[in-house]
């Protein structure tokens, strides 16, 4: 019984947010609530009250506006990203443009984008594999500049459109690629992959875990790593950010030349944990497909190849070290680590706090 009135508590407080964001979009005052409300975003980027006022902003903006809803995103480096129109992608992207970067569960990425911020500089050849809708695609093309490249990889195909649209936005700063397709070890082959059983543009899986829905099934190309280096005639492979859902190891394998002749200074990678849960939106507990990739597999192959794995900071640092009793003890749904080779330290030690 003691918990009921915090419920209701709970309820009052979201209608309320609901009501004021209902008459910042519908009141004649709607472009300077608007604007304040970015200003407020950017400042505050990592404020959970904010973010659920902007799910409110967002919900009537679109009521409001319909197709004709059409937002950028501006973000820390320069990129840019389109938002609102296209109603697959529109409460993600219109949360970023909000908040001016990216957002997730407790945050998590945010620190990843600030280590990308401070270690991808002019030339920089940059993999975004699991794109979604292309935050860290856009995020770096600036910081690669002319000179360099971003290239991404994204096996949902109801995503490619965005990701191409806002890559003309992003012309200017140098060579982006879309690449739809999934990474693993095998090139070429036509591969089964699984959409969100909700409205979430995140989750796109090779595996069919329990929050993907059995009747998405669609199947799609893929590529491995080494292949696509040699076919884009690339020299240099500086930093990775992958995140597809249990697949990791199996595109880590297919990298296996380019550790050898290329190897990235740097991989940030999404470990999932094989307790992880998800709650959809009846509160049922998800866990992952069995074939899901094993944190430790994923280290221990990466160590076999030069790498040590790295806990980043929320300023954007490499603090310490992960060992495998840590990831064996993982009690959250995935953790995010930093894969780096030994002689990296002694090359940037600006992107180093301690160990």
């Amino acid at each position: 019984m003691a918990s009921a009135p915090a419920h209701r508590n709970v309820t009052v407080k979201g209608r309320l947010a609901s009501l004021l964001a209902k008459a910042a979009v519908t009141g004649p005052w709607r472009p300077a609530a608007e604007k304040l409300m970015v200003l407020i975003g950017h400042k505050f980027p990592n404020q959970k009250l904010l973010l659920r006022f902007f799910h409110h902003f967002i919900h009537h903006l679109a009521r409001v506006e319909g197709q004709r809803l059409n937002r950028i995103a501006t973000f820390a480096t320069g990129g840019r990203m389109y938002c609102g129109e296209d109603p697959y992608v529109r409460d993600i992207t219109l949360a970023h443009y909000f908040v001016g970067t990216i957002t997730g569960q407790d945050q998590d990425e945010i620190p990843i984008s600030k280590l990308f911020h401070r270690m991808i500089t002019e030339g920089n050849v940059f993999f975004d594999i699991g794109a979604n809708v292309g935050f860290y695609t856009f995020f770096a093309a600036p910081l690669v500049g002319k000179s360099g490249s971003v290239h991404a990889f994204e096996a949902n195909p109801k995503l490619i459109p965005h990701l191409l649209r806002s890559a003309e936005l992003n012309a200017s700063h140098g060579r982006i690629v879309i690449n739809n397709c999934a990474v693993g070890s095998v090139h070429g082959q036509q591969v089964s992959i699984y959409l969100p059983c909700s409205r979430t543009t995140g989750g796109t899986s090779l595996h069919l875990h329990d929050w993907l829905d059995p009747k998405s099934k669609m199947f799609v190309p893929m590529v491995s790593i080494d292949e696509y280096v040699q076919q884009e005639k690339l020299g240099r492979l500086d930093a990775v950010k992958i995140d597809i859902e249990g697949g990791e190891l199996g595109a880590f394998k297919g990298m296996k030349k380019t550790f050898e002749t290329i190897p990235p200074s740097l991989i940030v990678c999404e470990l999932m944990s094989p307790s992880a849960y998800h709650m959809n939106e009846r509160d049922h507990v998800l866990r992952p497909a069995p074939a899901t990739s094993r944190p430790q597999e994923i280290l221990s192959f990466m160590r076999d190849r030069g790498y040590e794995a790295w806990h980043i900071s929320r300023g954007g640092r490499l603090d310490r070290k992960v060992h495998l009793d840590e990831i064996e003890r993982m009690t959250g749904n995935t953790m995010n680590v930093a894969f780096v080779r030994r002689i990296f330290r002694d090359s940037r030690p600006d992107l180093f706090a301690c160990e």
